[in-house]
């Protein structure tokens, strides 16, 4: 059992560390939906979508989800783990999971009997010990109970969310093929448009800078030199070079990400 759980933490990741909190997932699409409907149930799911940049912990995921609690703030972290340890289940990894739990129970069950044959005289102990190990006992199929109800709903809603991509008409399609006649110049990396139009509040301000980069005061990146740095927008950062066919490359990410954001830049 602990080599299967072992293998979810690359899986799945819950990084606040940033102005937003997002939970970050490799695998298909079918378990990046069956995520969305648990988490869906007891949060706010505000964008998710291919993911390109690497998280706080360096990795890089194939899937995000951005999410807020009830009050629009960040979830906090020992809920959103305790979730994770059970979000996207698949049926095997619920069977394996179960079986270490019928296991327990079983060596439970066990220690009860002998506890209970082999009376001793400090009877006040020994009653005090047959209580908590029942009591433990009922923990235990209560797991057991929750991981086969969480599983069997994620299964039969499995195809009840789909992807939600950018359609042909739809506002953020439009500003995508704007930005695309309107700054030629320009080659937006690590989804920048989609940062732009989900992630800026005055978008306008920063589109004014991407006008006329060539001119624009920043400064050099100290670990990726190739690469010049204008803040924008309190702590969000603006990257960009000249390329050898006279384009822009342009990344805008967070100040909280910036690490992982420029070791990325300097695989580009």
């Amino acid at each position: 059992m602990s080599e299967g759980l072992a293998s979810r933490s690359n899986r799945i990741f819950y990084d606040d560390s940033g102005y937003y909190s997002y939970v970050l997932l490799n695998g298909s699409a079918i378990d990046f939906q069956l995520a969305q409907t648990f988490l869906a149930n007891k949060y706010k799911i505000l964008h998710w979508g291919k993911s390109y940049r690497p998280a706080s912990n360096g990795l890089q995921y194939d899937w995000f989800m951005r999410i807020s609690d009830s009050a629009g703030k960040h979830p906090p972290r020992d809920t959103v783990e305790k979730d994770l340890e059970y979000c996207g289940l698949r049926p095997e990894e619920v069977a394996l999971i179960s079986q270490g739990l019928e296991e327990d129970k079983q060596k439970v069950q066990e220690e009860l009997h002998s506890y209970v044959n082999n009376f001793e005289p400090e009877i006040d102990e020994r009653n005090q010990m047959i209580s908590d190990l029942k009591r433990e006992l009922v923990e235990r199929k209560n797991e057991i109970g929750i991981l086969k109800e969480e599983n069997r709903a994620l299964l039969q809603h499995q195809n009840a969310r789909a992807m939600t991509e950018p359609v042909k008409e739809s506002p953020q399609y439009l500003f995508q093929q704007i930005l695309e006649l309107l700054l030629p110049q320009v080659q937006f990396l690590g989804g920048a448009i989609g940062t732009l139009w989900h992630e800026i509040r005055n978008p306008l301000a920063v589109l004014e800078k991407l006008t006329d980069l060539g001119r624009l005061e920043a400064k050099r990146v100290h670990k990726a030199p190739d690469w010049l740095e204008r803040h924008v927008e309190g702590d969000w950062r603006l990257y960009f070079r000249k390329n050898e066919n006279a384009k822009y490359q342009v990344l805008i990410s967070h100040k909280n990400t910036q690490e992982a954001d420029i070791k990325w830049l300097n695989c580009q």
